[in-house]
């Protein structure tokens, strides 16, 4: 019988963002994460290893310094995690810049300037 997605990692997953938002909303106090939220989490089968995908508004040096900012605090997230999820070993984490939602931004400013956006008539 074929099994879908383990649902630990999802759950797992779950509980390490609300970790991850609460502490970069309420403890980091570097100016560098102001604005950063997260938009997904990948969390590896074998527990161990974290994608945390990020939005942030600004150019490429904005999401340059959020990055090397929120590099810099993993392992105070990672304590913080270790301290509130009950694993055996407290993932890594590694942090990538999310920029769907730019490109996404790009292909509505390109239909829209085709006329075909959503405000188009049909």
């Amino acid at each position: 019988m074929a099994r879908s997605r383990p649902i630990r990692p999802a759950r797992v997953a779950s509980v390490v963002r609300e970790v991850i938002a609460r502490t970069l909303t309420f403890d980091i106090k570097d100016p560098r994460v102001i604005g950063v939220t997260v938009s997904d989490l990948e969390v590896t089968g074998d527990l161990q290893e974290v994608r945390v995908y990020f939005h942030v508004d600004g150019g490429p040096q904005r999401v340059a310094e959020a990055t090397a900012a929120l590099e810099r605090a993993a392992g105070f997230f990672r304590r913080a995690i270790g301290e509130q999820v009950r694993l055996r070993l407290t993932p890594r984490l590694i942090f990538r810049h999310d920029a769907s939602l730019e490109y996404a931004s790009r292909i509505e400013a390109r239909l829209a300037e085709l006329g075909l956006g959503a405000g188009a008539p049909k």
